[in-house]
């Protein structure tokens, strides 16, 4: 909750700055508070994975599939990307609200903004 709260404040404090913010954003900023928790905790788990897959049982036996954390991360960035977009947040802006976090988040954006 404590990092949802910290993300709010500075999405919050960028868009102010740069005169993108209003009281409409309210859902949006929650929004992408949430991706950015998400990320965060996603981050943390893979840092603890011993294999990038797990052995699931189905009907017909047992498969391997990625870890689940891969899925969540993924829609937490799909999120976060569209809603940067809507709230007019470029990679830079991003970085700044970011910035005590570790450079692999960094990197992540500035490789999906190369694309």
């Amino acid at each position: 909750y404590w990092d949802m709260k910290n993300y709010v404040s500075r999405i919050k404090a960028v868009l102010k700055k740069n005169g993108k913010y209003n009281d409409g954003m309210t859902l949006l900023i929650d929004s992408t508070a949430i991706s950015l928790n998400t990320m965060e905790l996603c981050r943390k788990e893979l840092g603890t994975l011993e294999s990038t897959t797990v052995v699931v049982q189905t009907r017909y036996g047992e498969k391997l599939e990625p870890h689940p954390v891969f899925r969540t991360l993924r829609d937490a960035q799909t999120v976060l990307l569209k809603n940067c977009k809507e709230l007019g947040l470029n990679y830079e802006e991003l970085s700044r609200m970011v910035a005590e976090d570790e450079d692999t988040f960094k990197s992540f954006m500035k490789d999906v903004n190369n694309v």
